[in-house]
């Protein structure tokens, strides 16, 4: 099937560069046409970059309700629309027309995060990714993190602005309970007895990938301000970096960017930091909302200081207990 056939609007697409006397070479297709290039699904409209050149020309009246100029999409990656329209790296032909690597638009949703945007970045992953029908780059992605909205402390925003009486109450008897007991405090102590009577540490395990390497004692000094005590161990995994980092990711089976990761973390080396910290008897909150807050607490004081796209690069952690005996399990393999 011809592109102009699986690609809604395209007469309209048409007219504009008659009007505009532009050419094939003078603009690349963004946005949902590459997904219906791809036959993923229909687009809605029709986004394309222009050459700056030519783009400070156009007729804007030309523009019809289905067609949009894309102006400088990718420039938070560092790809201007001269780069996306030139390299080709960066774009890939059919029939002459230039669209965006999927790489970049998959980049773009992760990082907009609009609802459409889950879906299309599971037809992504499931047809281009994981049935690997299409040449994918690693290289080309970015995974930079995108923080929430935060307030005027570096706190992120509350959901409710002005809770009730009755919801302030409820989450004062969460946290404190009744004469300061909370039933956190309560449940965590039995997970802690439970732990000893099965014979197990109440140990907590942590990896500092070598990403990170030239801030791990600082990232050690945080995690021992949450635990009573910590152990630690460097290992050099040599050339097993690449397959320690496929199991430790494969918990869930559902790691969307192994592929990714393991590029990334190898290419900085095969040292890793595995911290063994133990709980406290004070952890006044669940242990597994403790732990999933925990790693991302300390992945976003530090990925200031870190490479591009290496927020989820920097430590490594459970997010509940099951995966801590999991991650337990794949170091004890590998020392």
């Amino acid at each position: 099937m011809a592109v102009r056939e699986r690609i809604n609007h395209f007469e309209k697409l048409d007219a504009f560069i008659q009007k505009n006397d532009l050419k094939k070479r003078d603009f690349c297709f963004v946005g949902s046409s590459i997904l219906a290039e791809k036959d993923l699904r229909n687009n809605g409209d029709i986004d394309i970059a222009i050459i700056p050149s030519k783009r400070s020309k156009i007729d804007i009246e030309s523009l019809s309700q289905d067609l949009s100029i894309a102006k400088e999409r990718y420039s938070w990656m560092e790809i201007t629309d001269k780069d996306l329209i030139e390299n080709e790296k960066l774009h890939y032909e059919v029939e002459g027309y230039k669209f965006a690597r999927p790489e970049l638009v998959y980049s773009y949703k992760k990082r907009r995060k609009w609802e459409k945007d889950e879906i299309d970045k599971e037809l992504i992953e499931e047809s281009l990714i994981q049935n690997n029908s299409f040449n994918w780059d690693w290289d080309l992605f970015n995974y930079e993190y995108y923080p929430k909205p935060r307030n005027e402390r570096g706190l992120p925003k509350p959901r409710f602005n002005n809770p009730s009486m009755l919801f302030r109450f409820a989450r004062s008897v969460e946290n404190k309970g009744f004469f300061g007991l909370s039933k956190y405090l309560l449940r965590n102590r039995i997970l802690k007895n439970k732990y000893r009577e099965a014979g197990l540490e109440d140990l907590i395990y942590f990896v500092i990938w070598p990403t990170a390497f030239h801030q791990k004692n600082n990232i050690i000094s945080r995690i021992e301000t949450r635990f009573e005590s910590i152990e630690v161990e460097e290992i050099d995994l040599g050339d097993d970096m690449e397959l320690f980092i496929e199991e430790m990711y494969s918990y869930n089976n559902a790691e969307r960017f192994l592929g990714f990761k393991k590029e990334k973390i190898a290419s900085e080396g095969s040292k890793i930091v595995f911290l063994k910290a133990k709980i406290g008897d004070s952890l006044n909150e669940g242990i597994d909302r403790f732990l999933s807050n925990f790693k991302d607490d300390v992945r976003k004081e530090f990925f200031a200081y870190m490479p591009d796209d290496s927020y989820h690069n920097i430590l490594h952690g459970p997010d509940d207990l099951d995966e801590n005996e999991w991650i337990h399990k794949v170091i004890e393999k590998y020392r």
